[in-house]
């Protein structure tokens, strides 16, 4: 039954000292072999990303063509993660990894057949198509770092995960730029597919079988399918702290079509082409990494810290992105962004972390679908309304208006938190003893074979 916007202390005690990195990544074979597959994964797709944008700029020179993009890369996220939460609760996670891996090596070969105006369409069949595998992949990276870390290491391995996709957007981003106009996009292209098969025999190569545990019990029906992701629903609505946290990325994605609009400000703003869109992403890959290195030693384990700081990341991503909008160059630009994404990072390392924690292994993966599908659904949404708003109005008022959400949804956000607390402290409780249970009964490294 919903009391409220309830939130728990998820552990007790006086913050522990995580893991760091760099002991992780030594001590942690697992992990390492997990997180080196994700390094040469996002590095191919950040290649692969600019690649298209700049593609479909210069095809088209639309905001709202790259806003389709960008759009047509979540938009099936939506309809397949739920079918993805079961099959990650169901089967082998590394199987699973494996063959998407596989698949997408395959998918990212048909940008080559993008030759003039009239071919933009595969631009978005293929980044859709490219999504929808991608929406079995990251969920199953979500579900299996707990499984192959332990409670100390779990902060550690998610700030080093979110890292991971921030340094690989810098450096894929600001590499991709070049390579694509020194090479032409095609070589961005053929880079990215050899990335995803780098990736499947480095996740082939993590021992144990990494799934839920659960027996099949009989042949999987669609009924079944969508009966165990509204059980996913209702575990959230029973624990109004799980349903706090899978909003945090949500409210972050509801002003995330900002992003659209680095490269129009590269493009037809500062006028700096290819290498100008390479680093704005840079800037917001630095941003992601930066962030949660920062906070990570203060917040620690302290669920209290955790709740204090995400509406202050928001209010990060919002001042500085309103001052974005204002950039007088692209330098200027390079470095708001840069910070904008402070917070991004932020919130989506902690958030990530306390549901790690908090839920239950045999219903993880439906629980990241279901965070995963309110991420993609608000982040199209965002991004087509940002992208309309550019061709529309200006491209300066669109990153205004959408600064501004990022600042409404900090006073939303922390305002409903702060009345659950005080309205409904029972809910503080019962969630308080289920946090604790939860996170002593969580699986730790998975044995060997």
């Amino acid at each position: 039954m919903w009391r409220g916007w309830g939130m728990a202390t998820v552990w007790r005690g006086p913050a522990e000292r995580p893991v760091g990195y760099t002991r992780l990544l030594w001590k942690n074979g697992e992990y390492r072999k997990l997180w080196l597959a994700q390094v040469v994964s996002n590095l191919g797709d950040w290649f692969n990303n600019i690649a298209v944008l700049a593609l479909v700029w210069g095809l088209t020179g639309s905001g709202l063509a790259t806003g389709l993009v960008i759009a047509a890369s979540q938009l099936p996220m939506v309809l397949l993660t739920p079918i993805s939460g079961v099959v990650l609760d169901r089967l082998n996670r590394k199987k699973v990894m494996v063959a998407a891996d596989l698949i997408r090596a395959v998918l990212a070969l048909g940008f080559l057949l993008i030759r003039t105006p009239g071919d933009i369409w595969m631009a978005y069949f293929f980044s859709a198509a490219l999504i929808a595998v991608s929406a079995f992949f990251q969920p199953a990276v979500n579900a299996i770092i707990p499984q192959i870390t332990t409670r100390r290491e779990l902060i550690a391995a998610n700030g080093l995960s979110n890292a991971t996709f921030g340094l690989m957007m810098a450096v894929g981003a600001a590499l991709g730029g070049v390579v694509s106009g020194w090479l032409g996009p095609q070589a961005a292209f053929v880079i990215n597919s050899l990335s995803y098969l780098m990736s499947a025999g480095l996740v082939w190569s993590l021992m144990g079988t990494l799934s839920a545990q659960r027996p099949l019990g009989h042949r999987t029906t669609s009924s079944d399918v969508w009966r165990e992701f509204l059980e996913g629903l209702r575990y959230a609505r029973r624990r109004p702290e799980v349903l706090a946290m899978l909003v945090v990325k949500m409210g972050w994605s509801l002003g995330g079509g900002v992003i659209v609009l680095l490269t129009v400000f590269a493009e037809k703003v500062f006028r700096a082409g290819n290498s100008g869109i390479g680093w704005l992403y840079t800037a917001r890959g630095l941003g992601i990494i930066l962030g949660p290195a920062l906070i990570r030693s203060w917040v620690g384990n302290d669920f209290g810290r955790i709740r204090r700081t995400i509406p202050l990341a928001y209010l990060l991503s919002g001042l500085f992105y309103l001052a974005f909008s204002q950039a007088p160059s692209l330098w200027v630009a390079f470095a708001v962004v840069m910070l904008a994404h402070f917070g991004g990072g932020i919130t989506w390392t902690l958030s990530s972390t306390v549901l790690q924690q908090i839920v239950p292994n045999e219903l993880r993966g439906r629980l990241f679908s279901v965070d995963n599908t309110l991420v993609v659904t608000t982040s199209a949404l965002s991004t087509l309304l940002v992208g309309w708003l550019a061709e529309m109005l200006s491209p300066r008022l669109a990153a205004a208006l959408a600064a501004l959400v990022f600042l409404g949804y900090t006073v939303l956000w922390a305002g409903a938190v702060a009345w659950s607390r005080r309205h409904h402290p029972e809910a503080w409780d019962e969630a308080e003893v289920e946090t604790v249970e939860h996170t002593l009964s969580a699986p730790q490294r998975v044995p060997g074979p």
